[in-house]
């Protein structure tokens, strides 16, 4: 659970009688303090990043955020150990979500590094491979499947939530673009159905921006993998040409 200060505030009522003890909360401190705020929570709706208080309202520095993520994505196996599946799920949903959090937002700061933010969404196809691969059911979510992990539904919606969209147009965010279409085609080698529904999802909705280069990711992707699912092999050809909700 969060960290906890150990010390207590002493208030008095308004009697000036009897006192009541107020428990302060302190923001973590560090990459394990971060990892419980995050993902050590009870699995509710509404999740706990919807209160109104400082515990949900607080987010790391982005250097902080940018190396804690790059750690937890790049050490999935190890930093999500004693984690549930579905405490996971809610976990990755309030890290990626514009709605949830703006930590994702940083890997569009020119002001930091670009090897950092690179490093970043490099280790984006790492949680896929030692996560999402590991711990999702072989199961189709556009299809609603039966018997669905919890973690089924952050893996198919990745990109659609993510909060970086393709902007060919704009010169200075072409490496970055470059980045997250490379970790979606890396992601279709994944010898999982559900990597490889969700890097389909994600270029069905950046075929918007970069048609041609979605097209060639997508018609290799069917040329060496002619025995997928026909439900797969169809909304391949669906994302090929953009059409994915």
């Amino acid at each position: 659970m969060p960290s906890v200060d150990p010390k207590t505030v002493r208030r008095r009522n308004r009697s000036n009688s009897v006192l009541t003890m107020a428990i302060i909360w302190t923001p973590p401190a560090d990459f394990r303090g971060w990892l419980e705020h995050v993902f050590n929570r009870p699995v509710t709706r509404p999740e706990w990043f919807w209160e109104t208080t400082a515990e949900a309202d607080w987010e790391p520095a982005q250097d902080d955020f940018l190396a804690y993520i790059t750690q937890a994505f790049e050490r999935s196996e190890i930093a999500f150990r004693g984690f549930s599946n579905a405490q996971i799920a809610q976990g990755l949903r309030f890290l990626i979500s514009p709605s949830c959090s703006d930590g994702m937002f940083a890997l569009k700061d020119d002001n930091i590094p670009w090897l950092k933010r690179q490093g970043v969404v490099r280790a984006i196809r790492t949680l896929f491979r030692d996560c999402f691969a590991k711990r999702c059911s072989s199961k189709l979510s556009h299809l609603d499947e039966k018997n669905l992990d919890p973690l089924n539904g952050v893996c198919y919606i990745w990109w659609d939530v993510f909060p970086i969209y393709g902007a060919p147009q704009n010169t200075e965010q072409k490496d970055l673009d470059h980045e997250i279409l490379a970790v979606m085609q890396s992601t279709l080698e994944l010898n999982h159905v559900a990597c490889q529904e969700s890097a389909l999802h994600g270029l069905g909705h950046w075929s918007h921006y970069y048609q041609d280069r979605v097209e060639k990711i997508i018609d290799q992707f069917l040329t060496h993998n002619e025995k997928l699912r026909p439900e797969l092999r169809q909304y391949a050809l669906q994302a090929s040409a953009g059409r994915v909700q």
